[in-house]
């Protein structure tokens, strides 16, 4: 029976290495062939998935759900975690807006293109909820090694570490509709509210403890460190949960705070989380890949790619124009921060939510599903346009800080 059931899960952990193993081979490839890294990892999960050579079958909601849901919270906090306070504080008034009126611009622009295309209203206007914000995962990898001019890369950065809760407020409503629950504005934007306060003080109650405990406390370890500053990241994300504040919102923060104190053994600390939110990445995008059934995208094609090229070239610049009029960035700045609005992990997450809400009744969860599909395909088309041609644009745009370059080369 114990030989057996370790025979099960030794099977399982091979097939998880090599999926990683994969993706860190072809991950090469996104350098060479402009392929964005999330479209590699979701592409192996689905290759390793019930309609891919793999054969693995899995359908398990819930559990893509949370997991996808402490992946991010980890990438966010490995984000702060590099964030110089400088960076946010020169992106915090931009991405601010960007993060609240730029969500819902676009989610609303999405809901009547959607609409247009034969959806019903309350279904496009979850459709346009959940693709309304851009993916931190994708802009924390795709500016690892790009050397953007500051003011840019600050408010991509910082824009994509703030930009959740709005998305997500948007979408619990907009599920609550569909089940047939009432909505009112008022106390919406008062959960909005809470949520974001909640986050804010949980993100720096656990970042200045967490600061305090790391300079005043000394482990048997150095290699404790980064597992303390682990331990205070997950703390912050899971307390603000509980409190029903944003998670996402607190293990930024926290990761700011901690990212820009004068901690012992930092560099090892930010070493270990960058390969964390790798691994993090990674089996994110790998589980929703094993999710998705390739045979049923084709269904949903013509759709999908119609609202992906209109969200990449109307919602997005139509709201980075509105809420970037009046800011410091000239022309060719606003052109660039309104092609490079990345989707990702954060709007398949939170396609699986009206999934979830709907699961009792047959026919609502099978119109949950196809808006699931929908909004994974445009996430595809997503990684591929905008996302290949970021560098290019960026180097024709002269956005690329050179002598950043030459010194990070050398």
């Amino acid at each position: 029976m114990i030989d057996d059931a370790l025979l099960n899960i030794s099977f399982a952990v091979a097939a998880l290495g090599l999926m990683l193993l994969i993706c860190c081979l072809f991950s090469r490839a996104s350098n060479r062939f402009g392929i964005p890294l999330t479209l590699i990892f979701l592409g192996v999960g689905m290759l390793a998935g019930s309609d891919g050579l793999g054969g693995i079958d899995f359908e398990d909601y819930e559990l893509s759900y949370d997991f996808g849901a402490l992946a991010l919270g980890l990438i966010l906090f490995s984000g702060g975690l590099q964030t110089k306070m400088r960076i946010f504080r020169m992106g915090a008034a931009p991405a601010i807006l960007l993060a609240s009126v730029g969500v819902a611009a676009v989610a609303l622009l999405t809901a009547v293109c959607a609409h247009f295309l034969g959806f019903p209203w309350l279904q496009a206007l979850t459709f346009g909820a959940i693709l309304s914000s851009t993916d931190a995962a994708a802009v924390f990898s795709l500016f690892h090694d790009l050397p953007l001019k500051e003011n840019v890369a600050a408010t991509l950065e910082v824009e994509s570490g703030l930009n959740d809760p709005m998305a997500a407020l948007l979408t619990f409503s907009m599920t609550s509709l569909l089940m047939g629950q009432s909505f009112a504005l008022a106390p919406s934007l008062l959960l909005l509210g809470k949520g974001l306060a909640l986050g804010a003080l949980v993100g720096l109650g656990a970042g200045y403890l967490g600061r305090m405990l790391l300079i005043r406390t000394k482990p048997a370890n150095w290699a404790l460190y980064p597992v303390m500053t682990l331990a205070v990241g997950l703390m912050a994300f899971g307390l603000a949960v509980i409190i029903q504040g944003s998670g996402f919102l607190a293990a930024y923060i926290c990761g700011v705070i901690l990212g820009n104190a004068e901690i012992p053994a930092k560099k090892s600390i930010l070493e270990v989380h960058a390969s964390v939110s790798w691994l993090a990445q990674i089996s994110m995008f790998l589980i929703l890949g094993l999710l998705v059934f390739p045979a049923t995208l084709p269904h949903v094609a013509i759709q999908s790619l119609l609202i992906a090229l209109f969200i990449a070239f109307i919602a997005r610049p139509a709201a980075v124009l509105l809420c970037l009029c009046f800011s410091g960035h000239n022309k060719k700045e606003r052109l660039f921060i309104s092609w490079v609005g990345l989707r990702g992990a954060m709007p398949i997450i939170l396609a699986m939510v009206p999934v979830l809400a709907l699961s009792g009744d047959p026919e609502s969860k099978t119109l949950a599903v196809d808006t699931f599909n929908c909004v994974f395909f445009v996430v595809l088309v997503g990684s591929v346009i905008p996302g290949a041609t970021v560098r290019p644009l960026a180097r024709r745009l002269g956005l690329l800080n050179e002598t950043k370059n030459t010194t990070a080369q050398s």
